[in-house]
């Protein structure tokens, strides 16, 4: 049995458009911080926000501006460039004043007749997608007009049922976010654990200290080149040619996010021959292999391999780093790497900007421990990598329970009973 249907212009679904006349943003009227969010593409992907790159105006040029502005529980769709991404303005959002920009629209839903988190799972559903592929107009600069917006079917459950299916939903993307919560707190102490241990030297303090060619360390210990305790492995550019629709993963630079991890959104595949073959041995990944992009828009990010992402090969455009052997900490390296990254992406101006020099990693000067620091160091860190690992693997799960369940309740196909849900 299906739900109701009927368009969107006859749905209590109100579309607001954003301020498009003289007092839209200039260039040079946008802020590292500021009074309000200004929404630009990349905040609004296919996952939800995403605030990692922020532009903010003043209260003054937010006050000039008269359409646009979120209001809790309003859902924002992408309607130009990358069409149908559809993200929540729920409480989790930290930004109490957000705007969007003239690529977007904000779905405000009349409670009385329809849920708010009920619309945003709608959007986010087949059902809706597919109809914006259908009805999105433009090839080069794809858009969906708001005329054109307005034909969308919509489905309109019953309100006890509207709840059911949000709550269903929003229950597996409430165990996911706890999970990238704990992950943060994990990474978090992790990194503490480095600076303490390697930078600091905060449990080493009692003892005695000599010079070096970057300053006082606990004696005993080294200073060593990068090269020297790390490989560092260029990719392979792989043919698109040989790109398949099962096999082995091919890690690219797109898979790199910017938390930190690596995802296997929008994966490809290569022949699973390729990742058995002598040829391509050098570009199997390892867990907890860190990866940085070296070239391109998406220079200097750092990404984590872990269980998820296995087995898979290396793409073109990145190295990998990995401990020339086993009595070295997987992540040690991964915390060497971000601080060197930190220097070289500091130093690098102009052109210098658009690739890293190889050298600039093998060269780096790093402290290297005695053998039974870094073990202990092993002993307090590697279960924390592996917690994170553990985690972003029953996210994947979740998720694809979440993907499963999402057209068949939004079908019908699936009715949860209400007095399940309070």
């Amino acid at each position: 049995m299906s739900f109701d249907e009927l368009k969107l212009s006859e749905a209590d679904i109100e579309i607001i458009d954003g301020d498009r006349g003289v007092n839209y943003p200039k260039q040079n009227e946008f802020y590292d911080i500021g009074y309000c969010l200004f929404l630009n593409a990349k905040n609004v992907t296919k996952d939800g926000f995403d605030f990692n790159e922020k532009s903010f105006i003043s209260r003054e040029k937010d006050n000039l501006l008269r359409k646009g502005k979120l209001v809790r529980n309003d859902i924002v769709l992408t309607t130009r460039g990358t069409v149908g991404n559809v993200a929540f303005y729920n409480n989790r959002v930290p930004f109490n004043n957000i705007r969007i920009n003239s690529g977007m629209v904000i779905l405000r839903a009349k409670q009385s007749e329809y849920l708010p988190e009920f619309v945003y799972w709608m959007f986010r559903s087949n059902y809706i997608q597919d109809q914006i592929n259908a009805l999105k107009t433009g090839s080069a600069q794809p858009q969906l007009p708001i005329t054109i917006m307005r034909t969308i079917k919509v489905l309109k459950p019953k309100l006890c049922e509207q709840k059911v299916i949000a709550a269903t939903l929003s229950a597996l993307d409430d165990m996911i976010e706890l999970n990238n919560q704990i992950n943060k707190t994990l990474e978090e102490m992790a990194q503490a654990i480095f600076k303490s241990w390697f930078v600091d030297f905060e449990p080493f303090r009692d003892g005695e200290f000599e010079e070096s060619e970057i300053g006082l360390i606990p004696k005993g210990w080294k200073i060593v080149e990068l090269e020297e305790i790390c490989s560092i492995q260029n990719g392979f550019a792989f043919k698109s040619s040989d790109y398949q629709d099962t096999g082995c993963r091919l890690i690219r630079t797109t898979n790199i996010t910017s938390n930190g991890y690596v995802n296997n959104n929008d994966i490809k595949f290569l022949p699973q021959s390729f990742y058995e073959s002598e040829k391509y041995k050098n570009y199997r990944f390892e867990c907890f292999d860190t990866v940085l992009v070296m070239v391109g828009a998406s220079i200097g990010k750092i990404g984590l391999i872990t269980e998820y992402n296995l087995p898979s090969l290396q793409n073109q455009n990145m190295w990998r780093f990995r401990a020339n052997n086993r009595e070295i900490s997987s992540v040690y390296i991964h915390y060497v790497v971000r601080r060197v990254n930190e220097f070289v992406s500091n130093w690098a101006t102009g052109s210098a900007r658009d690739f890293y020099r190889k050298e600039s990693f093998q060269r780096a000067k790093c402290v290297l421990p005695p053998k039974n620091v870094m073990k202990e160091f092993r002993l307090l860190t590697d279960s924390l990598f592996i917690q994170i690992s553990s985690n972003i693997m029953e996210n994947a799960l979740l998720l694809e329970i979440r993907d499963i369940l999402l057209p068949k309740l939004m079908s019908g196909e699936i009715r949860v009973p209400v007095e399940e849900v309070v």
